[in-house]
């Protein structure tokens, strides 16, 4: 089971999409959407395999997008943390 917790990164990939539909800068939740670069903890998935579950974070680029299709899908960028949890139980062991 663990060695599929990796796959939630691809969630991450989402966050692709505000490069093509960006958010307007005087949205509130900038701060949210700068998380989004901590999906680049997915690369490190590639040593690392529980961390590459953090690749989800890349998703909160698209928090508080004003289509609500896109502002929903940044919630799963929360998946994320199902890696950084993962990767500390093992680091701990």
């Amino acid at each position: 089971m663990i060695e599929y917790i990796p796959i939630l990164g691809a969630v991450g990939l989402l966050g692709l999409i505000s490069f093509v539909k960006k958010v307007p800068k005087e949205t509130s939740g900038s701060k949210m959407r700068a998380l989004g670069a901590l999906g680049l903890l997915g690369l490190l998935g590639i040593w690392i395999g529980p961390l590459g579950a953090c690749g989800a974070f890349g998703a909160f680029s698209l928090w508080n997008h004003p289509n609500r299709t896109l502002a929903n899908l940044a919630k799963l960028g929360f998946l994320g943390t199902i890696g950084l949890a993962t990767y500390l139980i093992q680091v701990l062991n």
